[in-house]
């Protein structure tokens, strides 16, 4: 029998300022099968860890390990209650926090199997499976712009489509500026196949050569900020090494993603 299921995502924010997160649980509540059920990634959990770089490790752990418990409460006391009121208890469990660990607005499904869309809602928000690089870049990009803007620059950086012949494409942070047009693409390079990861790279490769074969730009004022997998080796890692010879045979800026102080800095480098 079919019924209505409401979820949310559990979310893990150590840097408030970036706005940065990831998805590392699910909370789903069926009311009127009695079905109260969470799971969260382990409190080892390498790419949390390995994305958020420059936080203690330890934090997480201890993070994720005190929320469990705080969930195992909550599950107790959601089971003990009515239909109407285990509505009301979702939704006081899944308010707005200010935490570490915070969820994720509330959404509705309707569902046969409560435990099935448990099982595949963290496969698809937790391991990632439905994750793409212009996902990936997305987030980057929210993450720069909100601290481009929090750093005043006196240029505002905006997302502007291109079109150079048949080629239609959107760099999402320009700026123009006393020195010209200032481009910044953030790329991922996180693909499971080298071809992918070359051909990433490669078409943006091509989008920029033809930005400056037009002189639409020059190549001092492009900036592309790369977050590359820490584990890439053998041919991935090679693909990589080809890309970023191909941008430097264009005088193209690359910088680590981490760098944020060369990435603002760039962006700043407008007035004299």
């Amino acid at each position: 029998m079919k019924q209505m299921c409401k979820y949310a995502l559990v979310q893990f924010m150590p840097f408030v300022e970036t706005g940065e997160f990831a998805n590392v649980g699910v909370i789903v509540c069926a009311p009127k099968t009695n079905f109260w059920e969470f799971r969260l990634a382990p409190k080892r959990f390498k790419r949390v860890t390995d994305f958020f770089e420059e936080m203690d490790k330890e934090v997480y752990k201890v993070a994720v390990s005190k929320f469990k418990e705080e969930m195992e409460l909550t599950q107790k006391l959601a089971l003990t209650r009515n239909v109407r009121d285990r509505v009301d208890f979702f939704a006081e469990i899944t308010r707005p926090r200010q935490a570490l660990l915070r969820f994720s607005n509330v959404r509705t499904m309707i569902t046969e199997d409560p435990a099935r869309e448990l099982d595949a809602l963290f496969e698809r928000f937790i391991h990632r499976d439905f994750v793409t690089e212009q996902y990936k870049e997305q987030q980057m990009v929210t993450a720069l712009r909100k601290q481009i803007n929090a750093e005043k620059i006196p240029v505002k950086y905006v997302e502007q489509k291109m079109k150079v012949g048949v080629r239609e494409f959107t760099i999402p942070l320009t700026g123009v500026t006393n020195k010209g047009l200032k481009l910044i693409k953030p790329l991922a390079f996180d693909q499971k196949r080298p071809t992918q990861l070359f051909e990433h790279g490669e078409t943006w490769f091509n989008r920029l050569k033809a930005l400056l074969d037009e002189g639409r730009v020059e190549s001092q004022n492009i900036l592309l900020p790369v977050d590359a997998a820490k584990n890439l080796k053998g041919e991935r890692r090679e693909a990589l090494q080809e890309v970023n010879k191909l941008f430097e045979r264009e005088d193209i800026m690359v910088v680590n993603y981490a760098q944020k102080g060369k990435i603002i800095e760039f962006a700043t480098d407008i007035v004299h």
